[in-house]
């Protein structure tokens, strides 16, 4: 959204890009016009005066029509940095000011930043960006003088090294039997649910505030604090937002978000759900893992995401760090085939994504821990396991 739209709301996460671009049009009017005070007379009253002032012939501007252009631009500079504190002011946890710094022609050797257009956004924190931009461009001189061997490296998790295989610069995915119209038994595709955009959205929103859920402190499958559920239940302005980004009009993202406020707190009064969300060892929410899979056609890259990974015990609400849980959070709701016949019929649905998720966990956390894979369905708070 604009800046301008964003005043009066706040969010966790601001990205503000394109801070290099001007924000004043560079054009040159007919006319050029302004109003201003003065004080006159012994009793200073005020005064207002209206000076305009032509362009000049053959489109040269004259004196007071370059001054009154001059004031125009200091006032917009004025409003783009009340605008720039808009835009940082609206966010709660992170900030991302993205933009474009100018690399000025060689002087004595040497090569400058600058922010460019001085009436851009960027221009006018550049005193306080510079250093910033400074670093990232040395530590870029830095990497394109280095050799390509440097770039190999290896990811070690605790207690573990696994090495990387670079992708060859010509490399390219093989061409699943989906997409090329053969059929291939041996490749897993792996499908969302699919449904209206309504459902989708409603889906998307409950996903991303329960990974706030799971940071709030004091929720284990004990209880949790009255402070944090009131929290949640006031989340509703956030979930309106949420899903009017994700495409739904007003009326409709009014009713959901009531729902999805409803289904956070469900979750808080569910001691499964508490224990899925809460402080666990090596918890890990909404986190991506990439292995290698292995069809007829090749080795391809697959790359998934876990809703929760962590250590607990061998069945739901144990308090021991012996299994590794896999957990997918479903928003689904039961039809006319009734609760157990449904949860069964999604456990079938699922349980493909779920073991290439433990493919991957068992590469990376070894093959001889044990591992739990688990939908959870918040409207439902119930729990799927095996």
């Amino acid at each position: 959204m604009t800046i301008h739209k964003a005043k009066g709301l706040g969010f966790e996460i601001v990205i503000v890009p394109g801070l290099e671009r001007s924000t004043q049009v560079d054009t040159q009017p007919l006319l050029h016009w302004i109003e201003q005070t003065r004080l006159v007379g012994a009793a200073e009253e005020e005064e207002r005066e209206f000076v305009v002032a032509p362009i000049g012939r053959n489109g040269e501007p004259g004196d007071i029509y370059r001054w009154i252009a001059k004031q125009h631009a200091r006032r917009e500079d004025e409003e783009a940095k009340r605008l720039l504190y808009v835009a940082a002011t609206r966010a709660s946890e992170e900030l991302h000011l993205l933009g474009t710094a100018t690399l000025k022609a060689p002087k004595n050797g040497t090569q400058d930043l600058s922010s460019g257009d001085k009436h851009s956004l960027l221009g006018i924190a550049w005193e306080a960006l510079k250093n910033e931009f400074e670093e990232a461009h040395q530590e870029q001189q830095v990497e394109e003088a280095g050799t390509p061997e440097q770039a190999e490296f290896d990811f070690a998790p605790p207690g573990k090294t696994i090495p990387l295989r670079r992708l060859p610069v010509d490399w390219k995915p093989v061409e699943s039997g989906a997409a090329s119209g053969i059929p291939d038994e041996n490749f897993e595709v792996i499908e969302r649910p699919r449904g209206s955009l309504a459902a989708r959205a409603f889906g998307t929103v409950v996903h991303a505030l329960l990974e706030d859920v799971a940071r709030l402190p004091g929720i284990d499958a004990g209880g949790v604090s009255p402070a944090v559920f009131a929290k949640v239940g006031s989340w509703r302005a956030r979930a309106l937002a949420l899903l009017r980004s994700n495409g739904l009009a007003r009326a409709e993202a009014e009713a959901e978000s009531a729902e999805v406020v409803r289904a956070l707190q469900a979750v808080l009064q569910d001691s499964t759900g508490r224990w899925v969300l809460g402080a666990r060892a090596g918890a890990k929410t909404e986190t991506s893992w990439s292995g290698w899979a292995t069809t007829e056609r090749g080795e391809v890259v697959r790359t998934l995401r876990g809703d929760r990974i962590f250590r607990g015990g061998a069945v739901p609400c144990s308090v021991e760090e012996t299994h590794l849980w896999i957990v997918d959070y479903k928003t689904a709701r039961h039809g006319a085939s009734g609760l157990d016949a449904f949860l069964e019929s999604e456990k079938g649905k699922y349980v493909h994504q779920l073991e290439a998720y433990a493919e991957i966990m068992r590469k990376v956390q070894g093959e001889s821990l044990p591992i739990r894979m688990a939908l959870y369905y918040p409207l439902l708070t119930k729990l799927v396991w095996w």
